[in-house]
């Protein structure tokens, strides 16, 4: 009698471990299929997949967000390493074309791209966006990114139009933090004037920078005053040794076009009186490249934080 109970009790216990098995077997195979589910998910057919980036920010933010795999087209001066911090991302096999001042919408239709992405900079872009809408090509055309605040907000719309909203969230998540350590480090110190050097192009000689260039807002998150506005100067104009004797500013900022090569500014640098200049006598004249403080782009924020401690030493 207790031979057949317990032989009965064995059999329920196997037919329970049976049970289990099935049933972990089940939710292994649900588990599994649920993670093919996600990841298919995430590959989004409706993606672009050949962009095409036609002004030197915008390309710059495109390789930030997604992989230049994804990227047809290019202006010119995204993939020379003066002027871009991606431009090691521009393989062979993208595209490059003249940059804003010379685009042709015949020919940027004829790249077949899913998606245009450019900046209303230019009147050339403007009328290259009119013709290109008029077509039915998608385009995407940011605002102008003279600010860090239009500069998060083109990151977001980029992020959205890519598919990679995650990665814009954490650049413009990043960016926010070094505004932020700088405004902690500088807040209620007195601001130098500043003012901001640099050739406009290969040859040009030097330019003073105005108000509409993200220099501006750089110079000011740094706890600087740029002289843009005491000089009246909203476009950059041709600098002149005039102008800086009246300004006679605290620090000067020099742009090199290409690094290590002082010859855009030798015409100031040169020139009777640049030694008389306050900034130049207490050795406050600093270089740097046009890609970190000219083009707008993420690492602008390490320019803010590098001017701080330029402009007040003692706060960090």
């Amino acid at each position: 009698m207790n031979l057949i109970r317990l032989t009965k009790v064995w059999n329920v216990m196997i037919i329970i471990l049976a049970a289990a098995i099935i049933c972990g077997c089940s939710k292994q195979a649900e588990s599994s299929g649920l993670t093919k589910q996600a990841a298919n998910s995430a590959m989004n057919p409706d993606k672009p997949m050949r962009i095409a980036a036609l002004s030197l920010d915008a390309a710059e933010a495109v390789l930030e967000l997604t992989d230049p795999l994804r990227v047809a087209v290019l202006t010119r001066s995204a993939a020379d390493p003066d002027l871009a911090f991606n431009a090691d991302k521009v393989s062979e096999e993208i595209i490059q074309i003249a940059g804003a001042t010379s685009l042709d919408p015949e020919k940027i239709m004829s790249y077949n791209a899913d998606l245009l992405i450019m900046t209303k900079g230019h009147e050339q872009e403007k009328e290259a966006a009119q013709i290109l809408e008029q077509a039915g090509v998608p385009l995407i055309s940011l605002d102008i990114w003279d600010t860090f605040e239009k500069m998060e907000a083109n990151y977001h719309v980029l992020g959205q139009a890519l598919g990679e909203e995650e990665t814009a969230e954490q650049i413009t998540f990043e960016i926010n933090n070094k505004l932020e350590a700088a405004h902690q480090a500088v807040a209620g110190k007195e601001q130098p004037s500043v003012l901001v050097i640099s050739p406009v192009g290969p040859g040009t000689g030097p330019f003073l920078i105005g108000s509409s260039n993200i220099s501006y807002d750089i110079v000011s998150h740094a706890g600087g005053n740029h002289l843009a506005d005491e000089l009246s100067l909203t476009r950059s104009a041709k600098a002149s040794m005039e102008a800086l004797l009246k300004t006679d500013p605290d620090y000067i900022i020099l742009l090199q076009w290409r690094l290590g090569d002082d010859s855009d500014l030798e015409e100031l640098t040169e020139a009777a009186g640049w030694s008389t200049l306050t900034a130049v006598q207490s050795n406050r004249v600093h270089t740097m490249s046009v890609k970190q403080l000219l083009y707008p782009n993420r690492y602008n924020a390490d320019t803010v934080i590098e001017l701080a401690r330029l402009f007040h030493p003692d706060a960090f």
